[in-house]
């Protein structure tokens, strides 16, 4: 979970989000045929039990940034964040390579800002 810790403890928003978008976007970038695959007509879904192991490690990431977060609230923000995530991919998979790098500053801005905005005061 270092992606979302922050990589090296950093408590910034800006950070995490920059720790947490470029990971993703590292995966994709080493994985051409990922893209293609989320863009399939075809849905693959992966197993409850692992969507929900993913969501609790994100939450339990940002409860450690700051633990005045209750568990509901941790995880509505590691939801949130995933979704972002989601949506970030469709762009990202349609756009050129220099629009690539315009959609993942957009989404850092979006992720910085629902960050400051969930937790300011331990910032996540």
């Amino acid at each position: 979970m270092e992606a979302v810790d922050g990589a090296g403890g950093d408590t910034d928003p800006r950070g995490v989000r920059r720790s947490f978008i470029e990971r993703i976007t590292q995966f994709v970038r080493e994985r051409p045929a990922y893209l293609s695959l989320l863009a399939a007509p075809i849905r693959f879904r992966r197993d409850p039990a692992a969507r929900k192991a993913s969501r609790i490690a994100i939450a339990n990431a940002f409860q450690a940034k700051n633990p005045s977060l209750s568990k509901e609230q941790s995880l509505l923000a590691a939801n949130v964040c995933l979704q972002l995530v989601r949506g970030m991919m469709m762009l990202y998979g349609e756009a050129d390579s220099k629009g690539k790098a315009l959609v993942v500053g957009e989404f850092k801005k979006v992720l910085t800002l629902y960050l400051e905005a969930s937790c300011p005061r331990a910032r996540c």
